[in-house]
This record gives structure tokens, C-alpha cells and sequence, in this order.
């Protein structure tokens, strides 16, 4: 009091106090197998706008595209300095692949491709499925070969078969 007078003095403080900053993700996964078509979107809430980004791709914006499959790490900050981190990840369907066993007599003219085969083994073609992805196709192939052969030789009074020493005196065909 002075004078007589009384001042009252009301101060009020007023706390500005936000939501705690947090974030999820939008997050659309690679379409092919080895596919660099992902991308994040970084969604925050909360904190003090603006937000900063930084992403371990060296993005700083609240979407990346491009990605290819894997984790990528982000520290979002708001304008009071609270941050924020997360770590969502990018996905890869499997790849396609399928595989088909054959026996053959002698060759092999695999359908897929057009190539023919002489050899028993496992042979690889890739070809683009109804979504666009690569698809591997095995073939797992066998050939067999004849036991058989055939010769022929012309002699004139008679001819002894190198294979089995038998001596032939007739025209005509031997098994």
C-alpha cells in the first residue's frame, strides 16, 4: 500500500505446452522383387510445427521415394527442438520362380525358350510375369541315351564284328 492505495497486480503465466511429438509412416512397399519403386511418408504429430527431417538416405522431406527394400532410419525435429525417431521399413515381394523336370531320349527342345539341349543339367530362363515382376523358370533335365548303335560295313567273303569277334558270311542285318 502507498498512499493509501492498494495495487493488486493478478499476473498470470501461461505454460505453452505441446503434445509430445510423434510420428507413424505411410509406407508403400517395392512391387518387384529388387524393385527401387518404395517410398516413405513420414507422418508427425504433435510438437511445435515446422518439422525437420533427416533420413538415413540423406532425405529431409517428410516423403522418400525411390527406395529399394530395408529399414531407413529418420529423426524428425520440431521448432522447439524436441525430436523424435523411428526406424519403418520398406518391403520386397519374393521372387517368382517355378520348376519343371523333364526326361528326354538324345535332345531336349525346351518349349520356353526355343533352346534345345543335349546335356542332362538345370537350366534358367527369366521371363515377365502378369505384374510386370521377373519370374525364374528351371528346367531340371535329364537325357538319356540310347544304349543301341548301328554300323554298317561291306565285305567280300566275310566280316568279323570288332565288338564281339563274331564272323559274318551272309548279307543281312545283326544284332
Amino acid at each position: 500500500m502507498k498512499n493509501g492505495l492498494l495495487f493488486i497486480f493478478n499476473i498470470a503465466f501461461a505454460t505453452l505446452l505441446s503434445a509430445q511429438l510423434t510420428s507413424t509412416y505411410s509406407i508403400t512397399d517395392v512391387s518387384c522383387n529388387g524393385g527401387a519403386d518404395g517410398s516413405i511418408t513420414s507422418n508427425p504429430s504433435g510438437g511445435t510445427s515446422p518439422y525437420t527431417f533427416n533420413w538415413s538416405n540423406a532425405g529431409s522431406t517428410s516423403t522418400i521415394t525411390g527406395l529399394t527394400a530395408g529399414t531407413y532410419n529418420v529423426t524428425i525435429s520440431d521448432a522447439l527442438g524436441a525430436s523424435v525417431t523411428g526406424s519403418p521399413t520398406v518391403s520386397q515381394p519374393a521372387v517368382l520362380s517355378s520348376t519343371v523336370k523333364d526326361t528326354a531320349c538324345g535332345s531336349y527342345t525346351w518349349t520356353q525358350n526355343g533352346n534345345t539341349y543335349n546335356v542332362s543339367g538345370t537350366y534358367m530362363d527369366t521371363v515377365q510375369n502378369g505384374s510386370g515382376c521377373d519370374s525364374i523358370i528351371s528346367l531340371d533335365l535329364i537325357i538319356n541315351y540310347s544304349n543301341g548303335s548301328s554300323a554298317s560295313a561291306t565285305a567280300c567273303d566275310s566280316y568279323t564284328w570288332p565288338v564281339n569277334g563274331t564272323s559274318y558270311t551272309l548279307s543281312g542285318n545283326y544284332s
